[in-house]
């Protein structure tokens, strides 16, 4: 996801409560904006939302469009909690 790499703090990753089912794909890129870039990893779904995901439609569906429950961060807040893990070891 290469808007990710320039801009870490507009990469959200959501992760899902559960392994999603059937996915509905055209619902997800009915909702992206133009900017928008998404992808699904197992049981992540990364979003690079450089206008902010407070203004996504996208991430305000996801959860149901996935049709799992989700919690999301940020990709600093993710490296974030990695370091004080990898500390802690």
């Amino acid at each position: 996801m290469s808007g990710g790499e320039r801009d870490p703090g507009a990469l959200h990753l959501f992760f899902l409560g559960k392994p999603a089912g059937s996915v509905d794909r055209d619902g997800l890129e009915s909702k992206r904006s133009e900017k928008e870039q998404f992808e699904i990893r197992g049981n992540v779904f990364y979003l690079y939302a450089p206008d902010g995901i407070g203004r996504s439609k996208l991430a305000a569906s996801v959860e149901r469009l996935l049709g799992v429950p989700v919690t999301a961060r940020n990709w600093n807040t993710v490296t974030r909690l990695v370091e004080m893990v990898s500390r802690r070891t």
